[in-house]
């Protein structure tokens, strides 16, 4: 990726990353995303609009970072209020980017 795209990539997650913490509010996040198993090969992500705005913070970041195999994890252990199965958003090339 161009350096000039990255450091684009970088301001963009840097406003967005602002606009994250505002949905904390007396040191409680009101994110609100749940990770749904509809035990028909599907898995659904809901969330409010502060929890959207964080996942778009986490693939941006990661995008930004643009290191091979980082990754973030989504689970009844971190910001997730309801899952049914954990979720790990993470950064890999695809075939045609060697």
């Amino acid at each position: 990726m161009k350096h000039e795209t990255i450091l684009e990539l970088e301001k963009f997650a840097a406003r967005l990353a602002e606009l994250d913490q505002v949905s904390i509010r007396d040191g409680v996040s009101t994110h609100f995303i749940e990770i749904r198993d509809s035990g028909e090969r599907e898995v659904t992500v809901g969330a409010n609009r502060e929890g959207l705005l964080h996942l778009a913070l986490v693939c941006l970041t990661l995008a930004a970072k643009g290191t091979e195999g980082s990754h973030q994890h989504f689970d009844e252990a971190g910001l997730v209020d309801k899952c049914d199965r954990a979720l790990i958003i993470a950064l890999h090339a695809a075939e045609w980017d060697s």
